[in-house]
């Protein structure tokens, strides 16, 4: 029920009609009706109306015949129209607009506008109700017709080799195709299993094996149900259900896996975004902790590999074209681009947040001309690549959606060194399970990833919603009570190891229990993050070698990496024997190699030397 709406007062009245008699003059003034003819026709004169009959009376005469009599005047008189209309009346504008200003008018039209919105979308909602129970009905229809309630499921679990589950209505025999194109062709695959009862009130299930698959494949399934009955006639009465599925990569060729790598302080991560807002994006992959660009160019300048860098990067190398890798590639794209982690980072960080704060006082582009000329990717990101203006200092249960595009959604956190908190994770799974785009970026970073001082004022970001808005004002008075009590910094190594596996790890099994693919998760705390140990069960790093767009392994195993001067590129390339060569091309020192040899090489190499001397000392 509406509530009332008051009576205007004397001074509501006076101020309605101030303004009505403004906008009165304002349309007076549009119409020329403040001078002559003030908004009316213009009225002819005596001599302007005998003009016109004798203009008229001369066009009849030439247009008609030699014979004029006087009935042809009596015509072009009566052709003449005289009309006259009033022009602009003040009074009735006046008096229309006091009646649309009412108040009760006003909140007449905003009930009705009210009734208007709440019927459309009462008529959306039975819109959208309708197109589910279609969906529903045409499920059941299709159930019913081929006899199969859920599946086909296709479980990737072995190299070459698939699993189609799949529960039935009753007992009979599921016959399986599995071909690589619509058409038929001798290479497809026909696989039967029979469906038998089990113990009383166990769903009636039945599995598929089908091994012999090509791998990195992509094929089409067709499943249906054969009764003796005849209720189900199976693939041959066309009562199938069809799905696609791509095969895992074999760990024979690991050579073609193709590998992105992404970095969020240089040009690719902008060009990332881009790809994903565009929605041509490949997952990211996690490479580890491999040599960052200014050391790749120390090995090209002065002929001295770093060989237990280069031993490192060939490590991790090798271990990302495992078949194990390679399955989860293909079956779950959740994957991490890092920065290097190199040591030293923290203290650069540290200066150049500092830098910061003081520049705070400079204009936008004097500070982003700041920023950029440090090295630190966070402050970079933050101040370049960011589709979003943060505050100078989030509170650590800062969180924020930013959408990119129809396909992609970013997902912005302030970690504070890599620390999620219990709001954050609640509200990034939220997210997580009810978006509908296709790639989900999760950008997390700490634009102030340091311990707290006494009495620092902390800011908000802006938040449309008054609860966000709330919860984020009690974590910020609970921060600077905590700063308050314990004067006494902790260290940040500890408290590190005491949050590595805790929120980051909920949200990573979440994912993976929800099967939530198209995930993408951008950052730049490298150490804190706790990855060393995936869900995938591979040991790896975090960092990142590249800062420029975001290359691919091809096929031949080689990769160009541009120099940050200009000066040329280093070239990679990966041997079959899981060796490593790096070569500088252009610039300076052009034509400089080193090349690091695999494991079996080296173990050769170790053997012939042992030969030489075994011959020596004979």
């Amino acid at each position: 029920m509406s509530t009332p709406v008051p009576l205007p007062t004397m001074s509501d009245l006076t101020r309605l009609l101030h303004l009505g008699l403004c906008d009165t003059l304002e349309k007076a003034k549009d119409a020329e009706a403040l001078k002559e003819p003030y908004g009316r026709p213009k009225i002819m004169s005596v001599e302007d109306v005998e003009e016109k009959i004798n203009e008229e009376s001369s066009d009849s005469d030439s247009n008609s015949d030699s014979s004029v009599d006087s009935d042809s005047d009596s015509d072009s008189d009566a052709s003449i129209d005289f009309t006259y209309t009033f022009g602009f009346n003040p009074l009735t504008h006046l008096g229309m607009f006091l009646k649309r200003s009412n108040p009760k008018n006003v909140a007449a039209r905003a009930l009705q506008r009210d009734e208007a919105i709440q019927f459309l979308k009462k008529r959306s909602e039975h819109s959208l109700r309708q197109l589910s129970v279609k969906d529903e009905i045409e499920g059941i229809v299709k159930k019913r017709i081929t006899g199969i309630v859920q599946g086909p499921v296709v479980s990737l679990r072995e190299e070459g080799k698939v699993y189609v589950w799949c529960k039935v209505f009753k007992t009979g025999r599921l016959v399986c195709e599995i071909s690589k194109g619509p058409e038929k062709s001798p290479d497809d695959i026909v696989q039967f299993v029979d469906v038998i009862p089990g113990r009383e009130g166990d769903p009636l299930v039945g599995v598929v094996k089908v091994e012999n698959l090509q791998s990195d494949t992509e094929y089409r399934i067709k499943i249906g149900l054969e009764t003796e009955d005849g209720a189900f006639r199976g693939i041959e009465g066309k009562e199938v259900v069809e799905a696609t599925f791509k095969t895992l990569v074999d760990s024979d060729e690991r050579s073609e896996v193709t590998v992105n790598v992404g970095s969020l302080g240089g040009k690719g991560f902008g060009g990332k975004v881009k790809e994903i807002a565009e929605g041509k994006a490949r997952p990211l992959l996690l490479l580890g902790n491999v040599v960052p660009p200014k050391e790749m160019m120390a090995v090209g300048e002065s002929g001295e590999a770093p060989k237990g860098q280069l031993k490192l990067l060939r490590d991790h190398m090798s271990k990302a074209w495992t078949g194990e890798l390679g399955a989860a590639a293909s079956s779950l794209p959740l994957f991490c681009a890092f920065n290097d982690a190199t040591k030293g980072s923290d203290d650069l960080l540290l200066n150049e947040e500092l830098a910061l704060s003081k520049s705070s006082s400079k204009s936008k582009s004097k500070r982003r001309q700041t920023q950029s000329q440090g090295t630190t990717p966070s402050v970079k990101a933050f101040s370049e690549y960011f589709p979003v203006e943060l505050v100078k200092k989030p509170t650590r249960h800062m969180y924020d959606s930013v959408p990119l595009s129809i396909h992609a959604e970013m997902y912005l956190l302030d970690t504070r060194c890599g620390f999620l908190g219990g709001n954050q994770a609640k509200w990034l799974t939220g997210r997580l399970e009810s978006s509908s785009c296709k790639w989900k970026v999760i950008a997390a970073a700490s634009s102030s990833a340091y311990s707290r001082q006494i009495d620092q004022t902390v800011a908000l970001i802006p938040h449309t919603d008054e609860e966000e808005l709330k919860a984020q004002a009690e974590a910020a008075s609970v921060i600077q009570m905590k700063a308050k009590e314990k004067k006494e910094k902790k260290d940040r190594s500890s408290s590190k190891k005491k949050k590595i596996g805790g929120a980051w790890l909920d949200v990573e099994k979440f994912i993976l229990e929800k099967k939530i693919t198209g995930v993408v998760l951008l950052t730049s705390e490298c150490r804190s993050f706790g990855v060393s140990k995936t869900p995938w069960g591979w040991e790896v790093s975090v960092g990142t070698f590249v800062e420029e767009q975001h290359p691919e392994f091809s096929s031949s195993g080689e990769e160009q990496m541009p120099l940050e001067d200009g000066g040329g590129y280093i070239q990679l390339k990966v041997s079959e024997e899981g060796g490593l060569t790096v070569k500088r091309c252009g610039g300076k020192s052009d034509g400089l190699e080193v090349e690091i040899k695999g494991e079996e090489a080296n173990e050769g190499e170790e053997n012939k030397e042992g030969e030489d001397a075994e011959e020596k000392k004979d």
